[in-house]
């Protein structure tokens, strides 16, 4: 899910989305994010809320 997430970044353009996630894979995800950003050059601005 992550990668297409930043694939389709890289290629449309947008202001604002939303991506769903149950809370059970939050910590995990939020770990992909952090390793998926130190290698591409594209940035999402991320924003958790409880």
């Amino acid at each position: 899910m992550l990668q297409n997430i930043y694939k389709f970044s890289k290629e449309n353009q947008y202001n604002q989305a939303v991506f769903f996630l149950g809370y059970a894979h939050r910590k995990t995800m939020e770990k992909k994010i952090l390793e998926h950003e130190s290698k591409d050059d594209i940035k999402v601005n991320w924003s958790f809320y409880n």
